[in-house]
């Protein structure tokens, strides 16, 4: 049996709400094939999941990302932005912890998820036990942060995201094994796709419009900025449109908000735009899979692939997504066959038109859609993929 030490930095996997946490569940389910896991927090979590020892660094957590650097922490990093220990300084409270954690016991592997945390918590002095999940790629983080600054800000952001593409094949280099879940996501010789499946297998049938409301649905974490931005956009744009052609068309929200005064403020600043329900967190997400026509996915930013629209697949609903929403799927799904892809305002809102009134288009795509997540996008395929790299990277 093999030893491995999880680390979790951001993500609960013993409470799988949002998509990052969802993969990180999977993930740890996969190394208990393996091996007996312990598993590092940052903070209170209780394990639900046979096998795994939590062990906590209490009261710890990594600083943002990139706001806890200096100025001349900055400009040190444009010296050399391909080197990714400068972009991502070791923080070295966290490291003598995590240091202390490896040092009491022999481990095979340490699984980490997400490049920039391993390389803050020190983990690349254990390089040649370290397995990582890129997952969402340095480059595409960046960009996004790129996108919403100013002044010196912009042009260091500018600069580390030429490189990164570099950095990452650097560091990915030395590792044991990486995995990341975008096809399109540049990787070393070393490094395997692990692509994002669906964490809930409902069995749900397809759109039924006899016994159904013209209503699409919107799933994803709304605390996520890309999530939250995209709906601000969809809503401002697109929405008037549907309803103007549908006027009974129906929009549900459904999405994890932590902070309670900010879900009451989004809820009646989104619902004062008409046939809009914003129900936060629900228990029973199959509900509104099986009173919905459609879904949509309006990501006009964000890294990583976005799990919502193989979900909406698996759970038989027509997807209505941007290019974005698509990144990581387009060689798999194609736009009028297994997906309608909107290219501006206007052409999103005729799709949604056309997917939640015309039930013979609605059914031809959202069963090829379904046949392709089926076949490739399951549970058991990623874990056998984890296991194996595991068991074969001896």
């Amino acid at each position: 049996m093999k030893q491995i030490l999880f680390i979790s930095t951001c993500y609960n996997p013993f409470e799988p709400k949002s998509g990052g946490d969802q993969r990180s569940n999977l993930i740890l389910r996969a190394c208990l094939q393996v091996g007996e896991v312990d598993f590092v927090a940052f903070r209170k979590m209780h394990s639900n999941i046979n096998g795994v020892n939590v062990l906590y660094a209490e009261n710890h957590a990594l600083s943002q990302m990139f706001t806890g650097l200096t100025r001349s922490q900055k400009q040190h990093s444009i010296a050399k932005p391909w080197d990714l220990q400068r972009v991502f300084p070791v923080q070295k409270d966290l490291e003598r912890i995590v240091d202390d954690f490896v040092a009491k016991k022999h481990y095979d592997y340490i699984v980490v998820r997400y490049l920039p945390d391993a390389i803050r918590l020190g983990l690349m002095k254990y390089a040649d036990r370290l397995v990582m999940d890129i997952d969402d790629h340095p480059q595409n983080v960046i960009r996004n942060f790129w996108k919403t600054t100013r002044g010196f800000n912009r042009l260091y952001f500018s600069c580390i995201s030429l490189f990164a593409n570099t950095g990452v094949r650097i560091v990915s280099q030395k590792l044991k094994t990486t995995f990341y879940a975008n096809p399109n996501t540049p990787h070393c010789k070393r490094g395997i796709l692990l692509p994002n499946v669906p964490f809930y297998e409902i069995p749900c049938d397809f759109a039924d419009f006899a016994n159904t409301t013209p209503r699409v649905l919107f799933v994803g974490k709304i605390d996520y900025q890309p999530n939250y931005q995209g709906i601000c956009t969809f809503l401002d744009n697109v929405w008037p449109l549907v309803r103007k052609a549908v006027p009974d068309a129906e929009l549900h929200i459904v999405g994890n908000i932590v902070n309670q005064d900010v879900e009451n403020n989004i809820r009646s600043w989104w619902e004062s735009y008409g046939g809009v329900s914003v129900l936060g967190f629900v228990d029973d997400l199959s509900h509104e899979y099986r009173n919905c026509r459609a879904t949509v996915v309006p990501l006009y930013s964000g890294a990583g692939t976005s799990i919502k629209t193989i979900e909406s697949m698996q759970m038989k609903r027509l997807c209505v997504s941007t290019p974005c929403g698509l990144r990581g799927y387009k060689t798999l799904f194609k736009d009028g066959s297994e997906v309608l892809v909107a290219k501006n305002f206007r052409q999103f809102a005729h799709l949604i038109v056309q997917a939640i009134t015309n039930p013979t288009l609605n059914r031809e795509i959202a069963e090829k859609a379904y046949a392709i997540v089926s076949q490739y996008f399951t549970k058991d395929s990623f874990w056998s993929i984890v296991a194996k790299a595991l068991f074969e990277n001896k």
